[in-house]
């Protein structure tokens, strides 16, 4: 039970990344559409999703860890919020992709859709049909996708746990 908390504590963290950043990303990629932060964005989540988890894990420690010593590259047995940000951005970093390429696809889809058409034709601004209407129909796959993502992340968290040695299940 005691390491159990501490890999559900790296899981959480792991998912709020996967949240923030995947949904701010497909809706800054969505609605910008064919230009330069669409493209930055599904190549770069292109990008995140060939690499092992593994090797982002121990490039990660290595960058931002040791040489530039931003955050610590082991974490106590206490489990710190602050001592899980690194791991725990490891851990979410391939569904903060999917969650982005999720977000962007069905944000493109709701954008043409009849309904924000009719919505911004009747006198709506563009940014409040975007946000009143197309992302809260576009953000139902992907809360779903994070709500069943929660499982994988807190089994998946076995390689984190071993890169960071945290003292979680996959230590155990």
């Amino acid at each position: 039970a005691k390491r159990y908390t501490i890999t559900a504590k790296l899981a959480l963290v792991a998912l709020g990344f996967e949240t923030v950043i995947g949904i701010i990303a497909g809706v800054l990629s969505g609605v910008r559409k064919g230009r330069f932060i669409d493209n930055l964005v599904l190549v770069s989540t292109l990008f995140v999703i060939s690499i092992p988890i593994f090797v982002i894990g121990s490039v990660l420690q290595l960058v931002v860890g040791v040489q530039l010593g931003w955050f610590p590259i082991t974490v106590s047995p206490q489990a710190t919020l602050y001592e899980l940000l690194l791991p725990g951005f490891v851990l979410g970093s391939v569904s903060i992709a999917y969650v982005a390429r999720l977000t962007r696809n069905n944000l493109v889809d709701n954008l043409r859709a009849d309904y924000v058409r009719t919505a911004i034709a009747k006198g709506l601004t563009r940014q409040r049909a975007i946000g009143m209407h197309a992302l809260r129909n576009s953000l139902i796959p992907v809360v779903t996708f994070i709500g069943y993502d929660l499982g994988g992340l807190l089994g998946g968290a076995i390689i984190t746990e071993k890169i960071f040695n945290i003292q979680g299940v996959g230590g155990y």
